[in-house]
């Protein structure tokens, strides 16, 4: 009977020594899994701030004066400023 008792115990330490080896093995896995899809996202974000410093980035201000009319003509003012806001020079 002892005999038994002792093979059992030595059978659920065995397979419970596998189980929980098997969990901690998938944990590992599922870790370097989140970090790959970290270190990716990272990337991706480099990419795209390397794109976005590229990119047209340009200021429109736009005014206008009404100075009513003056001879039979309506004269009006407009006044349209563009400015590179950007690395990138436009030609």
């Amino acid at each position: 009977m002892l005999n038994i008792i002792n093979t059992l115990i030595a059978a659920t330490i065995s397979l419970l020594i596998l189980y929980f080896g098997h969990r901690l093995d998938k944990r590992r896995r599922e870790e370097q899994v989140a970090k790959q899809k970290e270190l990716s996202a990272k990337e991706e974000a480099k990419q795209a701030e390397q794109n976005r410093l590229h990119a047209d980035r340009i200021q429109f201000e736009l005014a206008a004066n009404y100075f009513g009319p003056q001879n039979g003509h309506y004269i009006v003012e407009i006044i349209m400023v563009l400015t590179n806001k950007g690395l990138v020079r436009k030609k």
